[in-house]
């Protein structure tokens, strides 16, 4: 099978777009179905500057291609151990890329680091995430030390939780097929709910007819985000508070 590394790197970028650069070993397994081990692996994302590691991909085969590879389909592939340092900006291309994948995929226990330049802003560690199957589309892991799942309905509706806490959010998309440039939020945080409108536009972040509420007051928020050639805010507010109280304005925000 090392003598077939063209063909499994014809595959793996044909139908996951996935350009395999190295690899330790490639094995063959039979059990618990004929399926091809690429050990060590390292990929980058066709036509995007994103790298992933992984310890092991597998790529489970037809039985008529044990032996014949000229024709060779995956019935699936499973990427094990894997890890991706993404930067902010190309956060929508790995997802333009995870809805695309037509083919059967099953991540298993990705770790994945979102930065801006040489600053961590989030770790989201021991993602879960198959594109078939009952789970279709929900992705389980971890951030902030916390468990969190996420699921998406119709590719329309993105439902998110932090597992044990009241944090929650829904995500509806003007588009479907995990299109993120548009929509609409709520997120809920405690006793806090705040809504929002948003357009996302190449490098821009565009956030508008928010409102946010509790008990104890409420404001408006529009704001204009930008990443690009650096991070900056732009953002109008307007408060109202319910109760003219400092010490419970103060409370809401503790």
């Amino acid at each position: 099978y090392e003598k077939k590394n063209e063909i499994i790197r014809k595959l793996l970028n044909n139908h996951y777009d996935l350009e395999l650069k190295n690899y330790s070993q490639i094995e063959y397994r039979i059990f618990p179905l004929p399926n091809l081990v690429i050990k060590k692996a390292n990929f980058t994302i066709k036509n995007n500057p994103i790298k992933l590691e992984s310890t092991s991909i597998q790529i489970f085969l037809y039985l008529n291609n044990i032996y014949n590879f000229k024709n060779i389909k995956a019935k699936k592939i499973i990427a094990n151990e894997s890890k991706i340092s993404l930067e902010v900006n190309l956060v929508k291309n790995f997802v333009d890329f995870i809805s695309k994948i037509k083919n059967k995929i099953y991540v298993n226990n990705l770790n994945l680091e979102i930065k801006r330049k040489d600053i961590t802003l989030a770790n989201v560690n021991n993602i879960n995430f198959s594109n078939y199957g009952h789970d279709k589309y929900d992705v389980t892991g971890e951030i902030f030390e916390n468990f969190f799942k996420l699921s998406l309905n119709d590719n329309q509706n993105l439902n998110f939780k932090i597992l044990n806490t009241d944090v929650k959010a829904n995500f509806k998309f003007h588009k479907k097929n995990f299109n993120l440039n548009s929509g609409s939020s709520k997120i809920s945080l405690a006793k806090n709910i705040i809504k929002f409108n948003f357009n996302l536009n190449n490098n821009e972040l565009e956030i508008f007819k928010s409102n946010f509420r509790n008990k104890y007051l409420s404001f408006s928020l529009d704001s204009f985000i930008k990443f690009i050639p650096y991070f900056s805010v732009n953002s109008k507010i307007n408060i109202k508070a319910k109760r003219p109280n400092d010490e419970r304005i103060a409370a809401a925000f503790r």
